[in-house]
Protein backbone atom coordinates (compact mmCIF):
# COMPACT_ATOMS: atom_id res chain seq x y z
CA UNK A 1 0.00 0.00 0.00
CA UNK A 2 1.53 3.39 -1.04
CA UNK A 3 0.65 6.81 1.31
CA UNK A 4 0.60 9.66 0.58
CA UNK A 5 2.97 11.92 2.02
CA UNK A 6 0.90 14.16 4.48
CA UNK A 7 -0.73 10.77 5.66
CA UNK A 8 2.56 8.86 5.91
CA UNK A 9 3.28 11.56 7.99
CA UNK A 10 0.52 11.67 10.90
CA UNK A 11 0.85 7.81 10.59
CA UNK A 12 4.87 7.88 11.88
CA UNK A 13 3.09 10.25 14.05
CA UNK A 14 0.92 8.52 15.79
CA UNK A 15 3.04 5.68 15.85
CA UNK A 16 5.46 7.75 17.73
CA UNK A 17 2.11 8.83 20.48
CA UNK A 18 1.35 5.55 20.46
CA UNK A 19 5.00 3.94 21.90
CA UNK A 20 5.95 6.81 24.33
CA UNK A 21 2.28 6.32 25.55
CA UNK A 22 3.01 2.46 26.23
CA UNK A 23 6.75 3.40 27.61
CA UNK A 24 4.92 5.45 30.53
CA UNK A 25 2.14 3.03 31.22
CA UNK A 26 5.34 0.40 31.39
CA UNK A 27 7.80 2.76 33.90
CA UNK A 28 4.40 3.35 35.89
CA UNK A 29 3.79 -0.68 35.82
CA UNK A 30 7.00 -1.89 36.50
CA UNK A 31 9.26 1.17 37.90
CA UNK A 32 6.31 2.54 40.20
CA UNK A 33 4.42 5.93 39.65
CA UNK A 34 6.44 8.60 41.52
CA UNK A 35 4.55 11.77 42.30
CA UNK A 36 6.03 15.21 41.21
CA UNK A 37 8.25 16.53 43.94
CA UNK A 38 8.86 13.36 45.82
CA UNK A 39 12.16 11.96 46.59
CA UNK A 40 13.87 9.57 45.15
CA UNK A 41 13.84 6.56 46.88
CA UNK A 42 16.91 6.32 47.99
CA UNK A 43 16.79 8.24 51.63
CA UNK A 44 13.56 7.08 53.81
CA UNK A 45 14.03 9.89 56.00
CA UNK A 46 13.55 12.26 53.27
CA UNK A 47 10.60 10.36 51.78
CA UNK A 48 9.35 10.37 55.84
CA UNK A 49 9.48 14.13 56.26
CA UNK A 50 7.94 14.98 52.76
CA UNK A 51 5.09 12.64 54.17
CA UNK A 52 4.50 14.85 57.04
CA UNK A 53 4.39 11.58 59.44
CA UNK A 54 5.89 8.11 59.96
CA UNK A 55 4.34 4.80 59.68
CA UNK A 56 5.12 2.63 62.36
CA UNK A 57 4.39 -1.11 62.75
CA UNK A 58 3.32 -2.04 65.84
CA UNK A 59 1.36 -4.54 67.82
CA UNK A 60 -2.29 -4.82 69.03
CA UNK A 61 -2.39 -7.54 71.06
CA UNK A 62 0.28 -7.03 73.84
CA UNK A 63 -0.36 -5.07 76.56
CA UNK A 64 1.32 -3.32 77.94
CA UNK A 65 3.34 -2.54 74.80
CA UNK A 66 0.31 -1.95 72.52
CA UNK A 67 -3.47 -2.78 72.46
CA UNK A 68 -6.53 -1.65 71.56
CA UNK A 69 -9.00 -0.38 74.53
CA UNK A 70 -12.44 -0.48 74.62
CA UNK A 71 -12.99 2.57 72.44
CA UNK A 72 -10.68 0.26 69.85
CA UNK A 73 -7.75 3.02 69.93
CA UNK A 74 -4.37 1.87 69.96
CA UNK A 75 -2.58 2.42 72.94
CA UNK A 76 0.67 1.41 75.14
CA UNK A 77 4.17 1.66 76.12
CA UNK A 78 5.23 1.52 72.41
CA UNK A 79 2.32 3.54 71.27
CA UNK A 80 3.52 6.28 73.41
CA UNK A 81 7.41 5.59 72.54
CA UNK A 82 6.09 5.90 69.10
CA UNK A 83 4.67 9.70 69.48
CA UNK A 84 7.84 10.74 71.15
CA UNK A 85 10.13 10.04 68.50
CA UNK A 86 7.61 11.27 65.72
CA UNK A 87 8.00 14.61 68.05
CA UNK A 88 11.60 14.86 67.59
CA UNK A 89 12.33 13.55 64.27
CA UNK A 90 9.34 15.37 62.91
CA UNK A 91 8.65 18.31 65.60
CA UNK A 92 5.15 16.90 65.97
CA UNK A 93 4.04 13.85 68.20
CA UNK A 94 0.53 13.26 66.16
CA UNK A 95 2.99 13.04 62.78
CA UNK A 96 2.47 8.77 63.22
CA UNK A 97 0.96 6.26 61.65
CA UNK A 98 0.34 3.17 63.51
CA UNK A 99 0.05 -0.04 61.52
CA UNK A 100 -0.62 -3.35 63.20
CA UNK A 101 1.59 -6.18 63.04
CA UNK A 102 2.29 -9.00 65.06
CA UNK A 103 5.27 -10.92 65.95
CA UNK A 104 5.12 -13.32 62.56
CA UNK A 105 4.51 -10.31 60.62
CA UNK A 106 7.08 -7.66 61.64
CA UNK A 107 10.35 -8.38 59.52
CA UNK A 108 7.51 -9.25 56.46
CA UNK A 109 5.77 -5.85 57.10
CA UNK A 110 9.21 -3.82 56.50
CA UNK A 111 10.34 -6.19 53.24
CA UNK A 112 6.82 -5.22 51.93
CA UNK A 113 7.41 -1.68 52.96
CA UNK A 114 4.52 -1.59 54.43
CA UNK A 115 6.00 0.39 57.26
CA UNK A 116 8.89 2.76 58.10
CA UNK A 117 9.97 0.72 60.98
CA UNK A 118 8.80 -1.75 63.79
CA UNK A 119 8.02 -1.00 66.94
CA UNK A 120 6.76 -4.07 68.18
CA UNK A 121 8.33 -5.93 71.71
CA UNK A 122 11.40 -6.90 69.03
CA UNK A 123 14.29 -8.96 70.85
CA UNK A 124 17.23 -7.94 69.06
CA UNK A 125 19.18 -11.07 68.08
CA UNK A 126 22.42 -12.06 65.57
CA UNK A 127 19.72 -14.03 63.39
CA UNK A 128 17.80 -11.39 63.10
CA UNK A 129 20.69 -8.67 62.31
CA UNK A 130 21.01 -10.67 59.31
CA UNK A 131 17.45 -9.48 57.97
CA UNK A 132 17.02 -5.61 59.47
CA UNK A 133 18.90 -3.34 60.96
CA UNK A 134 18.08 -2.74 64.77
CA UNK A 135 18.34 0.78 66.97
CA UNK A 136 19.74 1.16 70.59
CA UNK A 137 17.92 -1.08 72.98
CA UNK A 138 14.96 0.96 74.55
CA UNK A 139 13.55 -2.00 76.91
CA UNK A 140 14.98 -5.23 78.48
CA UNK A 141 12.65 -8.27 79.27
CA UNK A 142 13.27 -11.95 80.34
CA UNK A 143 11.26 -14.98 78.73
CA UNK A 144 8.84 -16.39 81.39
CA UNK A 145 6.42 -18.83 81.76
CA UNK A 146 2.92 -18.16 83.11
CA UNK A 147 0.55 -20.54 85.05
CA UNK A 148 -2.65 -20.44 86.49
CA UNK A 149 -2.15 -19.54 90.33
CA UNK A 150 -4.02 -22.57 91.55
CA UNK A 151 -1.47 -24.95 89.84
CA UNK A 152 1.13 -27.22 91.41
CA UNK A 153 3.96 -26.18 89.16
CA UNK A 154 6.64 -24.24 90.73
CA UNK A 155 9.15 -24.66 88.19
CA UNK A 156 9.76 -24.36 84.67
CA UNK A 157 10.95 -28.21 84.79
CA UNK A 158 7.40 -29.33 86.55
CA UNK A 159 6.39 -28.66 82.95
CA UNK A 160 8.12 -30.93 80.69
CA UNK A 161 5.44 -33.35 79.01
CA UNK A 162 2.73 -30.71 79.61
CA UNK A 163 1.10 -28.57 76.67
CA UNK A 164 2.78 -24.84 76.59
CA UNK A 165 1.39 -22.26 74.88
CA UNK A 166 3.93 -20.07 72.49
CA UNK A 167 3.73 -17.14 69.81
CA UNK A 168 5.22 -18.56 66.34
CA UNK A 169 8.13 -15.76 65.41
CA UNK A 170 9.16 -15.36 68.66
CA UNK A 171 12.61 -16.29 70.38
CA UNK A 172 10.31 -18.46 73.38
CA UNK A 173 9.80 -21.66 70.96
CA UNK A 174 13.91 -22.52 70.91
CA UNK A 175 14.22 -21.68 74.73
CA UNK A 176 11.32 -23.76 75.90
CA UNK A 177 12.50 -26.72 73.89
CA UNK A 178 15.77 -26.15 75.61
CA UNK A 179 14.64 -26.23 79.03
CA UNK A 180 11.81 -28.50 78.45
CA UNK A 181 12.53 -30.75 75.36
CA UNK A 182 9.40 -32.89 76.38
CA UNK A 183 6.92 -30.14 76.52
CA UNK A 184 4.35 -30.43 73.84
CA UNK A 185 4.30 -27.10 72.67
CA UNK A 186 1.69 -25.26 70.75
CA UNK A 187 2.72 -22.60 68.29
CA UNK A 188 -0.23 -19.37 67.76
CA UNK A 189 -0.21 -16.52 65.43
CA UNK A 190 -1.14 -13.82 67.68
CA UNK A 191 -0.42 -13.30 71.60
CA UNK A 192 -3.79 -13.23 72.67
CA UNK A 193 -4.48 -16.13 70.47
CA UNK A 194 -1.92 -17.96 73.07
CA UNK A 195 -3.07 -16.62 76.07
CA UNK A 196 -6.74 -17.91 75.22
CA UNK A 197 -5.30 -20.90 74.53
CA UNK A 198 -3.77 -21.30 78.07
CA UNK A 199 -6.89 -19.50 79.79
CA UNK A 200 -9.33 -22.02 78.55
CA UNK A 201 -7.21 -24.78 79.81
CA UNK A 202 -5.51 -26.14 76.66
CA UNK A 203 -2.50 -25.23 77.57
CA UNK A 204 -1.06 -25.94 81.13
CA UNK A 205 1.47 -22.90 80.75
CA UNK A 206 2.12 -19.77 78.23
CA UNK A 207 5.39 -18.69 77.48
CA UNK A 208 6.96 -15.32 76.25
CA UNK A 209 8.07 -12.61 77.51
CA UNK A 210 7.64 -11.12 81.02
CA UNK A 211 7.03 -7.60 80.18
CA UNK A 212 3.89 -9.32 78.00
CA UNK A 213 3.05 -11.39 80.79
CA UNK A 214 2.86 -8.92 83.54
CA UNK A 215 -0.01 -7.18 81.26
CA UNK A 216 -2.10 -10.06 80.82
CA UNK A 217 -1.60 -10.68 85.34
CA UNK A 218 -2.74 -6.88 85.84
CA UNK A 219 -5.55 -7.62 83.92
CA UNK A 220 -6.73 -11.46 84.65
CA UNK A 221 -7.30 -13.17 87.77
CA UNK A 222 -5.95 -16.53 88.87
CA UNK A 223 -2.88 -16.07 86.91
CA UNK A 224 0.94 -15.95 88.25
CA UNK A 225 4.31 -16.15 86.49
CA UNK A 226 7.06 -18.50 87.76
CA UNK A 227 10.50 -17.26 89.26
CA UNK A 228 12.40 -18.86 86.43
CA UNK A 229 13.42 -16.82 83.27
CA UNK A 230 14.93 -18.51 80.39
CA UNK A 231 16.55 -15.43 79.09
CA UNK A 232 17.15 -12.19 78.47
CA UNK A 233 15.45 -10.37 75.58
CA UNK A 234 16.61 -6.72 74.55
CA UNK A 235 14.22 -4.94 72.54
CA UNK A 236 14.83 -2.65 69.39
CA UNK A 237 13.02 -0.77 66.33
CA UNK A 238 13.93 -2.77 63.28
CA UNK A 239 14.31 -0.74 59.86
CA UNK A 240 15.31 -2.17 56.40
CA UNK A 241 18.63 -3.06 55.84
CA UNK A 242 19.84 -1.48 53.17
CA UNK A 243 21.37 2.08 52.65
CA UNK A 244 17.91 4.16 52.41
CA UNK A 245 17.08 3.45 55.69
CA UNK A 246 20.52 4.84 57.14
CA UNK A 247 19.23 8.11 57.96
CA UNK A 248 15.88 7.80 59.25
CA UNK A 249 17.89 4.85 61.67
CA UNK A 250 20.42 7.29 62.66
CA UNK A 251 17.37 10.44 63.08
CA UNK A 252 15.64 7.57 65.02
CA UNK A 253 18.17 6.21 67.24
CA UNK A 254 19.46 9.80 67.73
CA UNK A 255 16.07 10.82 69.14
CA UNK A 256 15.45 7.44 71.07
CA UNK A 257 19.39 8.36 72.75
CA UNK A 258 17.64 11.78 74.12
CA UNK A 259 14.77 10.25 75.09
CA UNK A 260 16.76 7.41 77.44
CA UNK A 261 19.37 10.22 78.62
CA UNK A 262 16.30 12.37 79.91
CA UNK A 263 14.51 9.66 81.46
CA UNK A 264 11.37 10.20 79.59
CA UNK A 265 11.36 6.32 78.55
CA UNK A 266 12.05 5.43 82.30
CA UNK A 267 8.75 7.65 83.02
CA UNK A 268 7.06 5.55 80.05
CA UNK A 269 8.36 2.64 81.74
CA UNK A 270 6.74 3.80 85.18
CA UNK A 271 3.38 4.43 83.60
CA UNK A 272 2.71 1.36 81.72
CA UNK A 273 4.30 -1.57 83.57
CA UNK A 274 2.85 -3.40 86.66
CA UNK A 275 4.47 -6.79 87.82
CA UNK A 276 1.29 -7.04 90.43
CA UNK A 277 -2.28 -8.43 90.01
CA UNK A 278 -4.64 -5.41 91.22
CA UNK A 279 -6.25 -5.29 94.32
CA UNK A 280 -9.48 -6.34 91.88
CA UNK A 281 -9.31 -8.11 89.21
CA UNK A 282 -11.57 -7.00 85.94
CA UNK A 283 -11.80 -10.33 84.14
CA UNK A 284 -12.10 -13.83 85.01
Amino acid sequence: MCLKPARANRMVLWVALAATALLAMAAMVFGGCQPKGEPAPDNQLEAVRQRGYLVIGCKYDSPPFGYLDTDGHVKGFEIDLGRLLADKVLGDPNAVKFVQVNTSTRIAALDAKHVDLVLATMTITEERKEKVTFSPTYYTAAQAVMVKADSAYRRVADLDGKPVAFVLGATSEARLKKNIPQAKLLGFKATTEAFSAFNAGRAQAFSTDDSILYGFVSEYCGVKLLEDRLSEEPYGMAFRKDDSAKPLVAAVSSALEQLLAAGEVAQLKAKWMRTNPPDTCAKP
